[in-house]
């Protein structure tokens, strides 16, 4: 509205929703309904499920601040996809936060082969802890390792906690429960006889290099590194 100069912002004066309490198997629970102002201009309506709350005050005072974070929200940034998220803020994170090339590779094949495909088109907002439940279990379903599955989820709680960071989301939905069991298992050890059998397999000109590896333990990267100048033959070191 416009009166003389001066222009005054309508606010929604929404007051939202709260349930009351609701028993679970993981305990008592709220649920809070809220409007979004889309790009568009329009209302959408947001669902939470909270718990461990100690009453439905408590659930009164997020849903508040929900309301509040989401009338300051720019309209665009609520129409987000995690595609676009991913594009505009994540990658660019990553390059200020210089990480390097091949964890970026390792990153950029799980979300192009596991997340973004399921995932890409779902807004930002919109994504609910049952997403990435269900992403888990499709991953372990089709033969994905608990290891691989825990990877994914790593990643995922990497992008939404930028995503709390930057204000867009007040909570991820990545919960540390949707982490799949990884077992443990000794890595195999070779005995005398196996390593001497391997080493004499080896051409010529690379043995030193195995029998270094055999002796010492140190990293292939550690091996190949190494110059005539860190070689001591008085020492034999």
């Amino acid at each position: 509205e416009t009166k003389g100069e001066e222009t005054v912002t309508r606010q929604s004066y929404q007051q939202g929703y709260v349930s009351e309490p609701i028993r679970t198997r993981r305990g008592v629970a709220f649920r809070i309904r809220y409007r979004l102002r889309t790009a568009e201009k329009k209302w959408t309506h947001k669902s939470e499920i909270l718990y461990g709350l100690a009453g439905k005050k408590a659930a009164r005072a997020i849903l508040n601040d929900r309301i509040r974070d989401s009338e300051n929200r720019i309209p665009e940034v609520l129409d987000l996809t995690v595609q676009d998220f991913v594009d505009a803020y994540w990658r660019p994170y990553l390059e200020r936060k210089q990480v390097k090339p091949s964890t970026k590779r390792s990153y950029d094949c799980g979300l192009r082969l596991h997340i973004l495909p399921k995932l890409g088109g779902v807004r930002m907002t919109d994504v609910s802890p049952l997403h990435i439940e269900n992403l888990v279990r499709v991953g372990i379903e089709n033969g994905s390792s608990p290891k691989t599955v825990r990877n994914l989820v790593g990643l995922l709680q990497s992008v939404f906690s930028l995503a709390v960071d930057n204000d867009l989301i007040s909570r991820s939905p990545v919960r540390d429960k949707h982490k799949p069991q990884v077992g443990r298992h000794e890595k195999p050890v070779w005995d005398a006889r196996q390593l001497k059998l391997i080493v004499e397999a080896v051409p010529i000109r690379y043995r030193s290099l195995f029998q270094c590896a055999m002796l010492t333990g140190a990293r292939l990267g550690e091996l190949l590194g190494l110059q005539w100048k860190h070689i001591d033959l008085a020492s034999r070191t």
